[in-house]
């Protein structure tokens, strides 16, 4: 097993084992479109994305590909900086990554597109989307985590440089979304001479987030646990 990256093999054992690891699987996936869902929440709201989205909203503005599609590929940039990271501790089945980013992508994209009516029509209405898609966000990431068998390749990322440079998740965490406002804020100054995609409800999503994880973590777990068998 890798040494820095959390996913269980497939074993040689009877069908049943199959079936825990695909249920486990399962959640992992329901977890995602959670997660997607709300980021899709945080877009329509129009008060400013998630730090980790951030940088595939602004590009997506200016450039002829969607939100899912540059978070496909921010996240295959995540897994090559994870490689370059630790290569020796880097096996193949790590690529797994890139399949959940790609997976993650298309659920933006379809939950955006399911959402194309949802307009907020005030401030407060801005804030109570912000506030749900943070706790979609939290949820989805317990729903994520609870089975234990893949990493999305940021995770991956941090994890590896936690390895490589003996640093804390939590600061390489926040090293990250700064990075990403930070960069999302630049390229929409370069492209469009304001500021998109970056507002109060970024410094919300970056606060209010890790406190859903806490909330919902403990029963989100006895959930997939039930689940999962």
């Amino acid at each position: 097993m890798p040494k820095y990256f959390s996913c269980e093999y497939i074993p040689t054992q009877p069908r049943t084992v199959y079936f825990k690891l695909a249920r486990k699987y399962g959640v992992f996936i329901f977890g995602l479109f959670i997660m997607a869902t709300g980021i899709a929440l945080s877009i329509r709201a129009d008060m400013g994305i998630t730090p980790i989205s951030s940088l595939p909203y602004v590009v997506s503005l200016g450039v002829p590909l969607t939100v899912g599609m540059l978070t496909i590929l921010l996240h295959a940039g995540f897994l090559v900086i994870e490689f370059l990271l630790m290569p020796r501790e880097f096996e193949a089945i790590q690529l797994l990554q890139l399949g959940a980013a790609v997976v993650f992508g298309v659920f933006i994209d379809l939950v955006l597109a399911g959402l194309v009516w949802l307009v907020p029509g005030s401030y407060p209405e801005q804030v109570l989307l912000v506030v749900a898609s943070c706790v979609l966000l939290g949820i989805g990431i317990c729903f994520e985590v609870a089975p234990n068998v893949l990493m999305m390749a940021s995770e991956g990322m941090l994890t590896a440089a936690v390895r490589r440079f003996h640093v804390e998740f939590g600061t390489v965490k926040v090293l990250l979304d700064v990075g990403l406002v930070v960069l999302s804020v630049v390229l929409s100054l370069v492209m469009f001479s304001t500021v998109y995609g970056v507002r109060e409800g970024t410094v919300i999503a970056a606060v209010l987030v890790g406190i859903c994880v806490k909330l919902f973590k403990l029963p989100v777990y006895a959930i997939a646990r039930r689940f999962i068998g």
